[in-house]
């Protein structure tokens, strides 16, 4: 006996149990007298209507149990429902010939048709027309990849525009294919095909923007180049042309200014008077502070035109201090101000280089020195600091007892134009050009310059050059020693 016909027989076996019970409960009543076999079966038909109460409460929470599972099951379904109607993707399902026979509502909003207008047509039909052929190629070999393949065609919307859209398509498993009845009108298996459908519209349109730029990128370039250098050749011409009108104006300035510094000269050679000797004195010290700034301002301008050139000539470093010294003499006997310089021993004398640039940049920093020095010493020193067989970089740094400056100040004082506190200039004079001109020549000779200064204790003003040895020289050099050597000019 099968496990269903012996359930079918418990419970007819319960149910005539429970008429006997019954019926002999009803007759018990009405005789009012009970014999023992009668009592003996209405026990058994007891025993049977316990159990088959217990069968109904076990029957009724078997119900309960399958009602909360069927609410599940459709809790679920409404998810996947809308999980599936509001995709961010359209879904279609299509039979292997190409047919529609499911559409999510995201597909249906992408192509702009109601719903049931793609059910049940050919999706070749909503594919424009220089794509078709394509797709045709392309759906029967769909099934062949188990994980998906794709392709992008442009498809025609319900408001007769088009979207470039991208078809994943993969075919369905059997066992979640299409359920069909069949001839003989049995469920079965249909193998069917999904399609993911995605608008690529903006992505194409991006695509075809960079492709723009990038095969015009060659011609963009080409014509910011051509435009830069057109930009690059009027600066320079325009440089050239500011360099030229210096050097002219420059030429045409000091040509009168010599004039009147030889008549002021010979005027002092003539005059008796000491009066009229000071006045020829100011105007002869007038005359040469004008010449000083016309040609801080060429060499601004030749170095900014790139066309300031170094001379490699053999000269005495010694002689070239001293005449820094000799230069500022005058200004410093006047403020009673010492002047010395210092040489250490291991620095060649002879050196090959531009001697003329270096005594301008000491002559600026010991210029500086002197106009800013109410009482001390000013020292002009020279020290080695690397060498090698050919070369010799060598530090010089001017210190004075002077007013001293501000660290904010001091990182300004090397641009052009520029004093560390514009009293100064009408305090003590000057273009603000020296020290930008003295760092430029000893960045232009393989070094730099700099400051450093404490406010009201005094500034060593430094620089380092890059020089070349006289080899030929050798041995006056070695004859030279470590000697120090050293000048004083007393202000008293």
């Amino acid at each position: 006996m099968s496990p269903t016909e012996k359930k079918q027989s418990d419970a007819r076996d319960l149910r005539t149990a429970a008429e006997r019970h019954i019926e002999g409960a009803a007759e018990g009543a009405a005789a009012g007298a009970t014999t023992a076999p009668q009592a003996l079966t209405q026990g058994t038909d007891l025993q049977l209507l316990h159990e088959l109460q217990v069968h109904r409460i076990e029957l009724e929470m078997q119900n309960e149990t399958l009602r909360l599972v069927q609410l599940d099951l459709e809790a679920s379904r409404d998810r996947f429902v809308d999980l599936y109607e509001f995709a961010p993707v359209g879904y279609l399902t299509l039979t292997t010939e190409g047919v529609i026979s499911e559409a999510n509502l995201t597909a249906a909003t992408m192509l702009q048709l109601d719903r049931g207008k793609l059910l049940h047509r050919r999706l070749a039909a909503f594919i424009a027309a220089e794509d078709q052929d394509g797709w045709e190629r392309f759906l029967p070999v769909i099934k062949h990849y188990e994980g998906g393949t794709s392709a992008e065609v442009t498809m025609l919307r319900g408001d007769g525009t088009t979207m470039a859209a991208q078809l994943a398509c993969a075919p369905y498993p059997v066992t979640r294919a299409r359920v069909v009845a069949n001839r003989a009108g049995a469920p079965t298996f249909a193998p069917c095909l999904r399609v993911a459908l995605t608008d690529i519209s903006e992505r194409k349109k991006t695509a075809a923007e960079l492709a723009h730029y990038r095969n015009h990128l060659e011609a963009l370039v080409l014509e910011r180049t051509a435009a830069l250098a057109q930009s690059r050749d009027a600066a320079q011409a325009a440089n050239r042309a500011k360099f030229a009108f210096l050097s002219n104006m420059s030429h045409e300035l000091r040509t009168p200014i010599a004039g009147v510094t030889g008549m002021i000269d010979l005027a002092l050679t003539l005059a008796t008077d000491e009066k009229q000797i000071g006045y020829l004195k100011k105007s002869r010290g007038a005359a040469m502070h004008l010449l000083t700034i016309i040609n801080d301002l060429l060499d601004t301008s030749k170095i900014e035109g790139d066309h300031l050139e170094l001379e490699e000539k053999t000269f005495s470093l010694a002689q070239v201090m001293d005449e820094v010294l000799q230069h500022n003499a005058a200004a410093a006997h006047a403020k009673g101000l010492f002047l010395s310089t210092d040489i250490d021993g291991d620095v060649p004398d002879l050196l090959c280089g531009d001697g003329v640039r270096l005594k301008q940049i000491l002559s600026n920093f010991t210029g500086n020195a002197v106009k800013f020095s109410e009482r001390g010493q000013i020292e002009v020193r020279a020290s080695l600091v690397t060498q090698d067989e050919l070369t010799v970089m060598l530090r010089f740094a001017v210190s004075d007892q002077g007013i001293g400056i501000v660290p904010e100040q001091q990182s300004r004082l090397f641009h052009a134009f520029t004093q560390a506190d514009d009293s100064m200039t009408r305090k003590y004079g000057g273009a603000g050009l020296g020290l930008n001109i003295a760092k430029r020549i000893a960045l232009l000779m393989g070094g730099d310059a700099g400051v450093e200064s404490t406010p009201g204790v005094g500034s060593t003003f430094w620089a380092t050059v890059q020089l070349k040895k006289v080899t030929e020289q050798g041995a006056d050099l070695a004859a030279k020693g470590s000697a120090v050597r050293s000048i004083w000019l007393s202000g008293h």
